[in-house]
């Protein structure tokens, strides 16, 4: 009986396609009433670098108080 009778091929597989970097996009909010009479009070302690380091976090999604242990721990 001849080759292709007898056996199947091999079927080609596909190989997977490289998996493409996606951007991650942060989402960003403006800071509640509560959370700006807090800063407001807080900024006349700290400098004024890590006033905006804690608002860029809050705008993040961090509570107030996450935000000030993560800028307080780098500084």
């Amino acid at each position: 009986m001849p080759y292709h009778y007898s056996r199947k091929r091999p079927v080609a597989t596909k190989k997977p396609a490289p998996k493409k970097k996606v951007a991650v996009k942060l989402q960003v909010k403006q800071l509640t009433k509560t959370q700006l009479k807090q800063i407001e009070e807080h900024s006349k302690e700290h400098s004024k670098a890590h006033i905006n380091k804690m608002v860029k976090l809050m705008k993040m999604g961090h509570s107030f108080s996450k935000a000030h242990k993560m800028v307080s721990s780098t500084e």
